[in-house]
């Protein structure tokens, strides 16, 4: 756990030159003040990536996953 405002707590393990800090790029208020901020404190490349169509369908069945949903993967 950080304590800290989410830019400055996502650029801290970033913080070398050669790292790359990739963010999600969910609409709403908060995430788009985060976004903004972020390339202000970050010391590395910060790239943001759209979420795809099946993400925003599957949000939710994602959510209520459990681990032994994803038991048979993990044994083949």
């Amino acid at each position: 756990m950080v304590r800290s405002g989410p830019d400055r707590a996502l650029c801290r393990p970033a913080a070398h030159p050669d790292d790359l800090l990739v963010l999600g790029a969910r609409t709403g208020a908060r995430r788009a003040a985060v976004r903004r901020q972020v390339p202000t404190h970050a010391r590395c490349p910060v790239l943001t990536v759209p979420a795809s169509a099946f993400v925003r369908r599957e949000r939710r069945a994602l959510r209520r996953a459990m681990a032994r949903d994803f038991a048979d993967l993990a044994a083949g």
